[in-house]
């Protein structure tokens, strides 16, 4: 609030300036008028607004940086990603198909004629391996348990025949027993799981 002079009312100020010449009261009116209108004009741009300026080129200027540091960090991210999608690739590559699902029992008892061990029974597994989400929107798993026959050597080929072959294979369990009667025969009990891409629509 402003203070006005000892001894001075607002109705002094009133009264003398009605007393000026009408010259004169143009000339305080707009000299009054310049000062109320440097106010938002001048005074308020060249304190507040150059602070609340200053504040904007200094978020302005971070941004700045952050985005050139992004950028030069682009090519090394890009080469990552090329990357990632080719390890992708490869594995996806060595996944099965549903098709090639179905036909796994073929598959195995090829290679059991491959490696001289006879099939004695096989069945699907029941509890399933279960992938997480997201990943089991896009792929599958399917087990079978399969009692086998055979050599110690045959039984050998047969589990490095399932390990190195081009298409994903997991033995899961493994369990190998001697005939008392039959001492160079051994029995083995596993479980094998394959791992599928689904097909997409489904």
């Amino acid at each position: 609030m402003v203070k006005l002079p000892p001894g001075f009312t607002v109705k002094d100020i009133v009264a003398r300036f009605r007393k000026l010449d009408r010259k004169t009261k143009i000339r305080l009116l707009a000299i009054c008028g310049g000062a109320l209108l440097s106010i938002p004009f001048i005074f308020w741009p060249a304190w507040v607004g150059r602070i609340q300026l200053q504040g904007k080129i200094t978020i302005l200027r971070s941004q700045i940086e952050l985005a050139k540091k992004q950028i030069a960090q682009e090519p090394k991210l890009l080469e990552e990603k090329k990357g990632y999608e080719i390890t992708i690739k490869e594995v996806n590559s060595k996944l099965h198909t549903e098709k090639e699902t179905h036909e796994l029992l073929g598959f195995l008892d090829n290679l059991t004629e491959k490696t001289e061990v006879s099939i004695l029974s096989s069945s699907p597994k029941e509890n399933e391996i279960k992938l997480a989400e997201p990943f089991n929107e896009r792929y599958g798993t399917v087990s079978y348990s399969l009692n086998l026959e055979g050599g110690y050597h045959q039984l050998g080929s047969f589990v490095s025949e399932i390990e190195n072959n081009s298409k994903i294979l997991r033995v899961n369990e493994l369990s190998i027993l001697p005939r008392e009667e039959i001492p160079a025969t051994h029995m083995i009990q596993m479980e094998i799981a394959a791992f599928y891409q689904k097909e997409q629509g489904k």
